[in-house]
Protein backbone atom coordinates (compact mmCIF):
# COMPACT_ATOMS: atom_id res chain seq x y z
CA UNK A 1 0.00 0.00 0.00
CA UNK A 2 1.35 3.58 -0.55
CA UNK A 3 1.71 5.85 2.33
CA UNK A 4 -1.29 7.65 3.21
CA UNK A 5 -1.06 11.24 3.21
CA UNK A 6 -2.29 12.30 6.54
CA UNK A 7 1.16 10.82 7.74
CA UNK A 8 3.24 12.60 6.06
CA UNK A 9 5.65 15.18 8.26
CA UNK A 10 6.22 18.43 7.43
CA UNK A 11 9.74 19.87 7.99
CA UNK A 12 8.26 22.27 10.69
CA UNK A 13 6.27 19.17 12.93
CA UNK A 14 9.97 17.17 12.97
CA UNK A 15 11.73 20.30 14.50
CA UNK A 16 9.12 21.91 16.96
CA UNK A 17 7.50 18.02 17.63
CA UNK A 18 10.29 15.09 18.13
CA UNK A 19 8.95 12.69 20.03
CA UNK A 20 5.72 13.02 18.01
CA UNK A 21 7.79 12.30 15.07
CA UNK A 22 8.97 9.02 16.52
CA UNK A 23 5.38 7.59 17.52
CA UNK A 24 4.28 8.42 14.08
CA UNK A 25 6.91 6.22 12.70
CA UNK A 26 6.15 3.63 14.97
CA UNK A 27 2.45 3.70 13.54
CA UNK A 28 4.08 3.46 9.86
CA UNK A 29 6.03 0.00 10.65
CA UNK A 30 2.67 -1.55 12.18
CA UNK A 31 0.76 -0.29 9.42
CA UNK A 32 3.38 -2.01 7.29
CA UNK A 33 2.79 1.34 4.76
CA UNK A 34 4.77 1.40 1.73
CA UNK A 35 6.02 5.10 0.26
CA UNK A 36 5.59 5.87 -3.29
CA UNK A 37 8.74 5.97 -5.52
CA UNK A 38 10.08 8.73 -7.02
CA UNK A 39 9.15 10.40 -10.40
CA UNK A 40 11.69 10.81 -13.11
CA UNK A 41 9.56 12.50 -15.73
CA UNK A 42 10.79 15.19 -17.79
CA UNK A 43 14.80 14.69 -16.55
CA UNK A 44 17.12 15.31 -19.44
CA UNK A 45 18.91 12.85 -20.76
CA UNK A 46 22.20 14.17 -21.84
CA UNK A 47 25.19 12.75 -23.90
CA UNK A 48 28.05 11.17 -21.46
CA UNK A 49 30.66 13.56 -21.07
CA UNK A 50 34.69 12.94 -21.58
CA UNK A 51 34.68 12.99 -17.25
CA UNK A 52 32.51 10.14 -17.20
CA UNK A 53 34.38 8.15 -19.80
CA UNK A 54 37.88 8.89 -18.37
CA UNK A 55 39.40 6.25 -15.54
CA UNK A 56 41.13 4.09 -18.16
CA UNK A 57 41.06 0.52 -16.88
CA UNK A 58 41.75 0.61 -13.19
CA UNK A 59 45.20 -0.90 -12.98
CA UNK A 60 46.64 -0.63 -9.15
CA UNK A 61 43.40 0.59 -8.09
CA UNK A 62 42.31 -1.35 -5.19
CA UNK A 63 39.77 1.03 -3.27
CA UNK A 64 36.73 2.85 -5.02
CA UNK A 65 34.95 5.58 -2.39
CA UNK A 66 31.63 6.10 -4.01
CA UNK A 67 29.86 9.31 -3.74
CA UNK A 68 25.77 9.48 -4.06
CA UNK A 69 25.36 13.18 -5.64
CA UNK A 70 22.50 15.73 -6.57
CA UNK A 71 23.30 19.24 -6.92
CA UNK A 72 26.44 18.78 -4.63
CA UNK A 73 29.03 20.85 -7.09
CA UNK A 74 29.78 23.15 -4.05
CA UNK A 75 31.35 20.50 -1.92
CA UNK A 76 33.06 18.07 -5.21
CA UNK A 77 36.42 20.24 -5.04
CA UNK A 78 36.55 20.62 -1.35
CA UNK A 79 35.69 16.84 -0.94
CA UNK A 80 38.10 15.85 -3.35
CA UNK A 81 41.19 17.89 -1.74
CA UNK A 82 40.72 16.45 1.29
CA UNK A 83 40.33 13.47 0.01
CA UNK A 84 43.45 12.89 -1.23
CA UNK A 85 45.84 14.87 0.79
CA UNK A 86 44.50 12.28 3.50
CA UNK A 87 44.84 9.31 1.34
CA UNK A 88 48.38 10.14 -0.12
CA UNK A 89 49.89 10.72 3.55
CA UNK A 90 49.29 7.14 4.16
CA UNK A 91 50.49 6.81 0.44
CA UNK A 92 46.92 5.39 -0.67
CA UNK A 93 46.72 8.21 -3.43
CA UNK A 94 47.63 6.13 -6.23
CA UNK A 95 45.51 2.94 -5.15
CA UNK A 96 42.66 4.94 -4.52
CA UNK A 97 39.56 6.16 -6.98
CA UNK A 98 36.65 8.48 -6.68
CA UNK A 99 33.83 7.79 -7.89
CA UNK A 100 31.12 10.57 -8.43
CA UNK A 101 27.28 8.82 -8.98
CA UNK A 102 25.37 11.55 -10.02
CA UNK A 103 21.51 11.96 -10.28
CA UNK A 104 21.36 14.12 -13.45
CA UNK A 105 22.07 17.02 -11.25
CA UNK A 106 22.74 19.23 -14.19
CA UNK A 107 24.15 21.77 -11.81
CA UNK A 108 27.95 21.82 -12.86
CA UNK A 109 28.74 19.07 -11.28
CA UNK A 110 29.98 16.99 -14.30
CA UNK A 111 32.05 20.36 -15.48
CA UNK A 112 33.78 20.53 -11.97
CA UNK A 113 34.86 16.76 -12.34
CA UNK A 114 36.46 17.35 -15.64
CA UNK A 115 38.22 20.52 -13.92
CA UNK A 116 39.65 18.06 -11.31
CA UNK A 117 40.38 15.35 -13.64
CA UNK A 118 42.86 18.10 -15.92
CA UNK A 119 44.47 18.51 -12.11
CA UNK A 120 45.45 15.01 -12.10
CA UNK A 121 42.54 13.44 -9.29
CA UNK A 122 41.85 9.94 -9.96
CA UNK A 123 38.01 11.10 -9.90
CA UNK A 124 35.43 9.70 -12.39
CA UNK A 125 31.28 11.10 -12.55
CA UNK A 126 28.38 8.46 -13.59
CA UNK A 127 25.11 10.51 -14.46
CA UNK A 128 22.20 8.52 -14.13
CA UNK A 129 19.26 9.60 -16.50
CA UNK A 130 16.88 6.82 -15.97
CA UNK A 131 16.79 6.11 -12.16
CA UNK A 132 17.25 8.09 -9.38
CA UNK A 133 17.42 7.22 -5.32
CA UNK A 134 20.65 7.59 -2.98
CA UNK A 135 20.18 3.13 -2.39
CA UNK A 136 20.62 3.01 -6.24
CA UNK A 137 22.93 5.29 -6.54
CA UNK A 138 25.04 3.50 -3.50
CA UNK A 139 24.93 0.17 -5.32
CA UNK A 140 25.61 1.95 -8.93
CA UNK A 141 28.36 3.08 -7.70
CA UNK A 142 30.03 -0.15 -6.07
CA UNK A 143 28.62 -2.23 -9.55
CA UNK A 144 31.10 0.06 -11.39
CA UNK A 145 33.72 0.24 -8.92
CA UNK A 146 37.53 -0.93 -9.74
CA UNK A 147 38.41 -1.08 -6.34
CA UNK A 148 37.82 -4.05 -4.15
CA UNK A 149 37.32 -2.00 -0.67
CA UNK A 150 34.47 0.24 -1.19
CA UNK A 151 33.43 2.92 0.70
CA UNK A 152 30.25 5.01 0.90
CA UNK A 153 30.37 8.66 1.90
CA UNK A 154 27.98 11.14 1.26
CA UNK A 155 28.87 14.89 -0.87
CA UNK A 156 28.10 17.32 2.19
CA UNK A 157 31.32 17.25 3.96
CA UNK A 158 29.28 16.06 7.10
CA UNK A 159 31.45 12.72 6.50
CA UNK A 160 35.06 13.38 7.20
CA UNK A 161 37.23 12.70 4.03
CA UNK A 162 39.83 12.56 6.37
CA UNK A 163 38.81 9.27 8.09
CA UNK A 164 38.93 7.26 5.10
CA UNK A 165 42.13 5.97 5.39
CA UNK A 166 41.09 4.48 8.11
CA UNK A 167 37.85 2.70 7.07
CA UNK A 168 41.07 1.21 4.26
CA UNK A 169 43.10 -0.22 6.99
CA UNK A 170 40.00 -1.70 8.31
CA UNK A 171 38.51 -3.17 5.37
CA UNK A 172 41.87 -5.22 4.81
CA UNK A 173 41.04 -6.70 8.36
CA UNK A 174 37.16 -6.59 8.21
CA UNK A 175 34.58 -7.21 5.33
CA UNK A 176 32.36 -4.02 7.19
CA UNK A 177 33.26 -0.92 8.50
CA UNK A 178 31.28 1.45 9.83
CA UNK A 179 31.88 4.99 10.76
CA UNK A 180 30.04 5.79 13.99
CA UNK A 181 29.33 9.13 15.99
CA UNK A 182 28.50 6.67 18.91
CA UNK A 183 32.00 5.10 19.91
CA UNK A 184 33.81 6.32 22.83
CA UNK A 185 34.63 10.40 23.11
CA UNK A 186 31.29 10.86 21.41
CA UNK A 187 30.78 14.17 19.59
CA UNK A 188 28.41 15.98 17.10
CA UNK A 189 28.46 19.26 16.17
CA UNK A 190 27.47 21.78 18.61
CA UNK A 191 25.32 23.47 16.34
CA UNK A 192 23.66 20.22 15.85
CA UNK A 193 19.97 20.95 16.70
CA UNK A 194 18.02 18.84 19.22
CA UNK A 195 15.44 17.73 17.49
CA UNK A 196 18.15 16.15 15.31
CA UNK A 197 19.58 14.49 17.85
CA UNK A 198 16.63 12.82 19.68
CA UNK A 199 15.35 11.45 16.15
CA UNK A 200 18.84 9.87 15.71
CA UNK A 201 18.84 8.28 19.57
CA UNK A 202 15.15 7.01 18.56
CA UNK A 203 16.69 5.75 15.67
CA UNK A 204 19.07 3.59 17.10
CA UNK A 205 17.19 2.02 19.34
CA UNK A 206 13.96 0.76 16.63
CA UNK A 207 17.44 -1.12 15.16
CA UNK A 208 19.08 -2.55 17.90
CA UNK A 209 17.19 -6.16 17.64
CA UNK A 210 18.42 -6.27 14.24
CA UNK A 211 22.27 -5.36 14.46
CA UNK A 212 25.02 -4.83 16.84
CA UNK A 213 25.95 -1.97 14.83
CA UNK A 214 26.60 1.01 17.05
CA UNK A 215 25.17 3.54 14.76
CA UNK A 216 23.04 2.21 12.24
CA UNK A 217 22.16 5.37 10.87
CA UNK A 218 24.74 6.17 9.45
CA UNK A 219 25.50 6.24 5.69
CA UNK A 220 29.42 6.45 5.78
CA UNK A 221 30.37 2.64 5.77
CA UNK A 222 32.83 0.46 3.93
CA UNK A 223 32.21 -2.94 2.47
CA UNK A 224 34.27 -4.88 0.43
CA UNK A 225 33.24 -6.83 -2.77
CA UNK A 226 33.65 -10.43 -1.41
CA UNK A 227 31.10 -10.02 1.51
CA UNK A 228 29.07 -7.85 -0.91
CA UNK A 229 28.34 -10.91 -3.30
CA UNK A 230 27.54 -12.70 -0.28
CA UNK A 231 24.10 -10.33 -0.51
CA UNK A 232 23.72 -10.45 -4.74
CA UNK A 233 19.85 -10.37 -5.17
CA UNK A 234 19.16 -9.94 -1.32
CA UNK A 235 20.12 -6.00 -1.44
CA UNK A 236 17.45 -4.10 -2.31
CA UNK A 237 17.76 -0.94 -4.09
CA UNK A 238 14.85 0.88 -2.80
CA UNK A 239 16.08 0.11 1.24
CA UNK A 240 16.42 3.67 2.80
CA UNK A 241 19.56 3.11 5.21
CA UNK A 242 21.66 1.44 2.68
CA UNK A 243 24.36 0.94 4.88
CA UNK A 244 22.23 -1.26 7.16
CA UNK A 245 21.08 -2.77 4.60
CA UNK A 246 24.02 -4.26 2.71
CA UNK A 247 25.14 -4.96 6.82
CA UNK A 248 21.94 -7.07 7.42
CA UNK A 249 21.49 -8.87 3.95
CA UNK A 250 25.27 -9.77 3.61
CA UNK A 251 25.35 -11.51 6.62
CA UNK A 252 28.69 -9.93 7.81
CA UNK A 253 29.72 -11.71 10.71
CA UNK A 254 32.78 -9.28 11.25
CA UNK A 255 32.60 -5.75 11.60
CA UNK A 256 34.53 -3.02 12.60
CA UNK A 257 34.02 0.83 13.47
CA UNK A 258 36.10 4.21 13.16
CA UNK A 259 34.86 6.73 15.39
CA UNK A 260 33.91 9.77 13.61
CA UNK A 261 32.62 13.45 14.24
CA UNK A 262 29.25 14.33 12.49
CA UNK A 263 29.67 18.04 11.19
CA UNK A 264 27.24 20.49 10.03
CA UNK A 265 26.37 20.51 6.36
CA UNK A 266 28.75 22.58 4.64
CA UNK A 267 26.55 23.64 1.49
CA UNK A 268 23.05 22.46 0.12
CA UNK A 269 19.93 21.69 1.69
CA UNK A 270 19.82 19.07 4.75
CA UNK A 271 18.30 15.40 3.69
CA UNK A 272 16.09 14.69 6.61
CA UNK A 273 12.54 15.69 6.31
CA UNK A 274 9.44 14.22 7.93
CA UNK A 275 9.00 11.74 4.39
CA UNK A 276 12.55 10.57 4.95
CA UNK A 277 12.07 9.69 8.55
CA UNK A 278 8.89 7.35 7.61
CA UNK A 279 11.05 5.95 4.52
CA UNK A 280 13.45 4.33 7.27
CA UNK A 281 11.06 3.08 9.50
CA UNK A 282 9.50 1.38 6.28
CA UNK A 283 12.36 0.16 5.76
CA UNK A 284 12.98 -1.55 9.15
CA UNK A 285 9.92 -2.89 8.92
CA UNK A 286 11.41 -4.63 5.65
CA UNK A 287 14.30 -5.61 7.14
CA UNK A 288 12.60 -7.05 10.32
CA UNK A 289 10.56 -9.20 8.12
CA UNK A 290 13.51 -10.43 6.34
CA UNK A 291 16.02 -11.37 9.53
CA UNK A 292 12.72 -12.67 11.86
CA UNK A 293 10.66 -13.90 9.06
CA UNK A 294 8.23 -15.70 11.64
CA UNK A 295 8.40 -12.56 13.95
CA UNK A 296 5.03 -10.65 12.73
CA UNK A 297 2.63 -14.11 12.42
CA UNK A 298 3.95 -15.16 15.86
CA UNK A 299 3.20 -11.79 17.02
CA UNK A 300 -0.48 -11.80 15.42
CA UNK A 301 -0.74 -15.26 17.12
CA UNK A 302 0.01 -14.03 20.58
CA UNK A 303 -2.40 -10.97 19.87
CA UNK A 304 -5.03 -13.63 18.77
CA UNK A 305 -4.84 -16.17 21.86
CA UNK A 306 -4.50 -12.94 24.59
CA UNK A 307 -8.04 -11.27 22.05
CA UNK A 308 -9.73 -14.90 22.71
CA UNK A 309 -8.93 -15.16 26.56
CA UNK A 310 -10.22 -11.82 27.46
CA UNK A 311 -13.34 -12.84 25.85
CA UNK A 312 -13.31 -16.06 27.30
CA UNK A 313 -12.32 -14.43 30.83
CA UNK A 314 -15.81 -11.55 30.23
CA UNK A 315 -17.74 -14.05 29.31
CA UNK A 316 -17.18 -15.74 32.86
CA UNK A 317 -17.77 -12.81 34.74
CA UNK A 318 -20.56 -11.48 33.34
CA UNK A 319 -23.37 -10.64 35.63
CA UNK A 320 -26.63 -12.63 35.65
CA UNK A 321 -29.83 -11.13 35.41
CA UNK A 322 -32.54 -12.22 37.64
Amino acid sequence: PTLPKRLELTPAIVKTRPLATLVVLVLVVLLGATPASGDDEGRAMPRKSAAEKAGGGGEGITSTIVVPAYKEKPNIRPLTERLFSALSKEGMDKTTELLIVDDNSRDGSVEMVEELQKEGFPIRIHVRTNERGLSSAVLKGFELAKGERLVCMDGDLQHPPEKVPEFLRALSKSDYVLGTRYGEGFAVDKDWPLYRVIISKGARMLARPLTSLSDPMSGFFGVTKRALSAGKGKVSPVGFKIGLEVYVKTGVEKHAEVQIFFAKREAGESKLTGKVMLYYLVHLSELYRFRFPLLIPSIALLALVLLLSVIRLLSRTKPKVA
